[in-house]
């Protein structure tokens, strides 16, 4: 099975949404450049407030892309932040 990358999105803040990129950087042990959401320790600030030195764990969602498709026919509209299509 092969899976195409539709899209990719990121945020230099906290927030609930993140805006697709047409391009983003992937730094090992970093994570994406750019994103509130990279460094090599944790980014959220309710971990950061029990320990700043936390590893951090990186979020990365896959979304099937089919499940947006379905969402859309149920009336919903759904955010999207990394989708592939299989």
């Amino acid at each position: 099975m092969v899976a195409i990358v539709t899209f990719v999105s990121r945020s230099a803040r906290h927030r609930f949404s993140k805006q697709n990129e047409l391009v983003i950087r992937l730094i090992g042990g970093i994570g994406i450049e750019g994103d509130t959401h990279a460094g090599k320790a944790v980014q959220h600030s309710y971990s950061r407030r029990k320990n700043v030195e936390q590893p951090n764990p990186r979020q990365v969602h896959l979304v099937q892309e089919e499940l947006f498709d379905s969402l859309a026919r149920d009336g919903f509209s759904a955010g999207q932040a990394l989708s592939a299509r299989t």
